[in-house]
């Protein structure tokens, strides 16, 4: 079982452990940052949090990927959608900056 499978079978049973164990492969792939925004990208795509604000962040700042403002806003309504009312601010300045 590699990482992502492990952390998908986690965040279905215990998104708490799951939110831990992403952190803890977050720092292994500390000075990967293409494989980390990669790793990063996948575990959004499973809806957690601490994921999704990293993905937005990438984006915006162009860590581990090519900065890319259309990429972040359509993530943070990703997160929104998901139901992280915490991204609602994030996503009125992004209609205010457009």
């Amino acid at each position: 079982m590699d990482e992502m499978d492990a952390l998908r079978a986690l965040h279905v049973k215990d998104g708490v452990k799951a939110r831990r164990a992403f952190g803890r492969m977050l720092n292994r792939l500390e000075g990967d940052r293409i494989h980390r925004f990669a790793f990063v990208r996948d575990a959004a795509v499973l809806g957690i949090y601490d994921a999704l604000h990293h993905v937005v962040t990438a984006y915006r700042e162009g860590d581990g990927v090519e900065p890319n403002r259309s990429k972040a806003f359509e993530w943070i309504n990703k997160a929104v959608n998901d139901g992280f009312d915490n991204f609602l601010f994030e996503l009125a300045c992004c209609y205010r900056d457009r």
